[in-house]
């Protein structure tokens, strides 16, 4: 059944479409009629859950033209969808507000193609948090190349579960609050290249905790900050990846070679190669055994 610009006629759309098993495509601009989604408080559109369930829906609505998602706004509007196959495209959309795609498509199992967001440029407190969790048949993480702030829990649990996730772009944020990245990739088991964490400074605690906790297939990562802050911001993030001596951490050669031991998986994994990067300096390799400095530093003389 198609539902064509049905949006024009109603204010809050709150569960009106849940578990509707007619429902196979929605038609009609959401974004040109309500380019800002706001929240229920504020008596402007709220789609909360508003298609949960519809295991017969497809293809969601057009969303080209939101620039701005308010708190809940979106929150679950596709989760257990079972039979979605691509998300809705949001080319403007530049901030995501509280809660705003809290598990927007969770569990939704055969979702293929996720749309960039090229636009977007910062995710509040829980802004997305496990926004694409358990959708097992998802290959490509969608490109944030704007992205500058995520917020407490802003990307906790974003790719959770997702069992077949192979491709992620760069995570371009330089400010991650606390829970920021917590449990963004758990349980990744297909993930062998980790996103490139372009942050040169993390000093909030659990910022990227239990980040890849589970990633069994690991074999590199990268990263640009150049200090294990005294937060921990990386409690566990590497628990349960793989110990090998082919793979790869990569980092500024100002980080100092901090490894993990039998309990604590908030470093650099154990037996990795330690390959450093510096405009002053070539790169070189390091093994646990070495137990050597990465790389000297020019600014200190050495």
């Amino acid at each position: 059944m198609l539902y064509h610009h049905f949006l024009s006629h109603f204010f809050d759309y709150y569960f009106v479409f849940s578990y509707n098993k007619n429902i196979a495509e929605i038609g009609g601009s959401l974004g040109a009629i309500f380019p800002t989604l706001k929240n229920v408080a504020t008596k402007q559109p709220n789609f909360y859950m508003t298609f949960y369930s519809c295991t017969n829906l497809t293809k969601g609505p057009d969303m080209r033209a939101v620039r701005i998602i308010g708190e809940a706004s979106c929150q679950e509007m596709f989760s257990t969808c079972s039979n979605l196959q691509e998300t809705v495209d949001m080319p403007n959309l530049t901030m995501v507000e509280y809660r705003g795609c809290y598990k927007m498509y969770l569990k939704d199992y055969k979702l293929q193609v996720v749309h960039d967001y090229p636009s977007l440029v910062k995710i509040q407190e829980e802004g997305g948090y496990y926004m694409f969790s358990n959708c097992t048949t998802l290959v490509n993480a969608p490109s944030m190349p704007n992205l500058m702030t995520v917020q407490k829990n802003g990307c906790a649990g974003m790719y959770s579960g997702c069992k077949a996730l192979k491709n992620v772009p760069h995570l371009t944020a330089q400010t991650i609050l606390q829970n920021g990245y917590y449990q963004m990739f758990n349980g990744c088991t297909a993930l062998e290249t980790a996103p490139s964490i372009l942050a040169t400074e993390i000093t909030e605690p659990n910022a990227l905790q239990e980040m890849y906790q589970g990633c069994s297939a690991l074999k590199f990562i990268e990263v640009y900050f150049t200090e294990w802050n005294e937060n921990v911001p990386t409690l566990n993030w590497t628990k349960s990846v793989p110990v090998n001596t082919n793979y790869v951490f990569s980092a500024p050669c100002t980080l100092p070679d901090k490894r993990n031991n039998g309990s604590d998986y908030s470093y650099i994994p154990q037996k990795w190669k330690f390959v450093c990067f510096s405009q002053d300096c070539t790169d070189v390799e390091a093994t646990l055994e070495e137990n050597e400095p990465i790389c000297e530093d020019p600014k200190n003389g050495e």
